[in-house]
């Protein structure tokens, strides 16, 4: 079992709005999210490779094109 104290961090981001809400990152952590914090219940974007949050609106949440990747046979 590893030990967290032994787990090397890229960062920790919080919410943009409230602060809080941390989100520890990880080296090997790649791309985009979208979450609610917890805290403040508004919805954010996570951008790990730029280490970045910003707030997006619940609607934007609904509006996102879902693409599938597609795999041969």
């Amino acid at each position: 079992m590893m030990e967290m104290q032994s787990v090397e961090l890229k960062g920790i981001i919080k919410c943009p709005v409230c602060g809080k809400n941390p989100i520890y990152v990880y080296p090997d952590t790649k791309g985009h999210v979208s979450q609610q914090c917890k805290v403040c219940e508004k919805f954010i974007l996570i951008d790990y490779d730029k280490m970045t949050a910003i707030t997006i609106s619940a609607t934007s949440q609904n509006s996102i094109r879902i693409c599938k990747q597609e795999t041969e046979h």
